[in-house]
């Protein structure tokens, strides 16, 4: 069960039915290897806070399996890391639920990202000038257009589970 303070502040602010809707499409889609949901929670009405219920899995956690691995053996694991953020962010965005905005192009997804910094800025109880220093930087140096895909908002090795 992963379980998510409904309360939570900060930068990131998550829909939980956005969470929710990708949870089942990844689940369900053949090429990500991600647990199944089962259940979920995401207005916290049963376990007063939001809560997603998955498939129990055999495994462990994979920080653990890097912990324990000599450091001649890395590069294997390297790999297992790459394929898994791969099959998540190689998702055709077209595809996603539409309970998910997928921006059509590069020039608006920028231009949102910006607003959204500037956002999280102004309406922050403390003042974090770094966000709107980077909003007015990147709005004046736009880098490039780049292919738009889907993005694990916190892929790291701690929320990945080993099945050996």
């Amino acid at each position: 069960m992963q379980y998510v303070p409904l309360g939570a502040t900060g930068i990131v602010r998550i829909d939980r039915m956005v969470e929710n809707d990708i949870l089942v499409y990844l689940s369900e889609n053949e090429g990500v290897n991600s647990p199944k949901l089962i259940a979920s929670d995401v207005k916290g009405n049963f376990f007063d806070n939001a809560a997603f219920i998955y498939k129990a899995e055999p495994g462990r956690p994979f920080v653990d399996v890097c912990r324990d691995t000599q450091d001649n053996k890395l590069g294997a694991l390297n790999r297992i890391v790459a394929r898994s953020a791969a099959s998540v962010h190689g998702q055709d965005i077209k595809k996603l639920p539409n309970s998910m905005h997928a921006p059509t192009n590069w020039e608006d997804y920028l231009t949102s990202q910006i607003e959204l910094f500037k956002k999280t800025e102004s309406e922050s109880s403390k003042s974090r000038p770094f966000l709107r220093y980077m909003a007015k930087w990147l709005d004046e140096n736009r880098p490039p257009a780049a292919p738009l895909s889907l993005v694990h908002g916190d892929f790291q090795v701690s929320n990945m589970l080993s099945l050996n």
